[in-house]
């Protein structure tokens, strides 16, 4: 990190570092976990980590949803996660410092995108703030419950490279109940426990 690192607490704080930054008319670039750096940063820029930002805002187990904010690692949440048997289904290299705020930006996946797709089928509902400070909110926290165009899903991907969006604060995502159900012989390499790869079925409804 550099010199000029701000690590806002809130989300309060984040949107007055970026007003700030857009007053003074500052380069500034973001920072979660450190795993996935795109493009040059600034040298006399400043540096906004989410790390301050770590609190799942709400998780309601019965519904499979769960809000955290942009600085949650993908570790934390899925602690969380574990002690109602659920799971967020999107798997990262390093869970450990991947944040979900980082995750999304990135669109980051692993091999259970083919059975249960990337942040774009699960992400429901977005807080984020915009480049000159103001917080703006999108989506919410059930299924088809946008109308027109669906700015959660913008987010998905863009790596933060919106002019008038910068960065997402908050998200609401879908979680999973994996079950295990596998037929193959417990000899067989792609067994559930034998390898990487599980046999999941996926019990909420679409």
């Amino acid at each position: 990190m550099t010199d000029r690192t701000l690590v806002p607490q809130t989300a309060a704080e984040a949107a007055a570092s970026l007003q700030a930054c857009a007053n003074e008319r500052t380069s500034l670039a973001f920072e979660g976990g450190g795993t996935h750096t795109i493009g040059r940063r600034d040298r006399d820029g400043v540096v906004l980590s989410t790390r301050g930002l770590r609190r799942i805002v709400e998780y309601v187990p019965e519904d499979q949803t769960v809000t955290v904010e942009a600085g949650v690692t993908f570790a934390e949440l899925s602690r969380v996660l574990a002690e109602r048997g659920q799971r967020l289904a999107v798997d990262v290299a390093e869970p450990d410092r991947s944040t979900i705020g980082g995750a999304i930006a990135a669109n980051a996946f692993g091999p259970r995108r083919m059975r249960f797709g990337s942040f774009k089928d699960l992400i429901l509902g977005v807080g984020l703030v915009r480049a000159d400070g103001v917080p703006v909110r999108a989506g919410g926290k059930v299924v088809k419950n946008v109308a027109g165009f669906d700015l959660s899903k913008l987010m998905v991907g863009s790596h933060v490279r919106s002019p008038s969006l910068r960065r997402q604060r908050c998200a609401c995502i879908r979680c999973r109940k994996p079950r295990a159900r596998c037929g193959l012989p417990a000899s067989h390499p792609m067994r559930c426990g034998n390898s990487s790869w599980r046999c999941e079925a996926d019990t909420s409804s679409r």
